[in-house]
């Protein structure tokens, strides 16, 4: 009896863990570790993956510290509301400082931009660079009709 009860709390337990089985997949999607040397992208909305792209990722010293440049691009014919933010990591992939700042850009349809981040720090020795979609997208003007099915 002790058994029985024992089995079917374990397969209760596994059942409800069948939802979620698919969405740590999914979000690795959108994450690029390896397009780029010492560059970590991630595009954090599945609506952008076909519609952006990053391009030209950089990592350079500049004297001491380091320097990142990365290119988005807008491969939609919609103009795109977006924010990004850069966060430094050492060698042993511990951030470095505080998340950086959410900042809001705009792109044109067929329109990128490059971006440009000096590390704080002189261990540091890679960027994570994340686009998303504002989290008032859907009372931003600069979307209307891109996300309208």
């Amino acid at each position: 009896m002790k058994l029985d009860v024992s089995l079917f709390r374990c397969i209760t337990f596994l059942l409800c863990l069948c939802p979620f089985v698919g969405h740590a997949d999914e979000l690795n999607k959108y994450v690029d570790k390896t397009s780029f040397p010492n560059v970590t992208t991630i595009i954090s909305h599945r609506d952008l993956v076909n519609v952006i792209k990053i391009d030209n990722a950089l990592v350079k010293g500049a004297g001491s510290l380091r320097k990142a440049q990365i290119s988005v691009v807008n491969t939609s014919d919609q103009r795109l509301g977006l924010e990004y933010r850069m966060d430094w990591f050492d060698n042993d992939g511990f951030q470095l400082g505080d998340s950086g700042i959410w900042q809001r850009f705009t792109l044109g349809a067929f329109d990128s931009k490059s971006f440009t981040s000096l590390a704080k720090r002189r261990r540091a020795n890679s960027v994570q660079f994340t686009v998303r979609l504002p989290s008032d997208t859907l009372n931003d003007p600069r979307n209307s009709g891109f996300f309208d099915n």
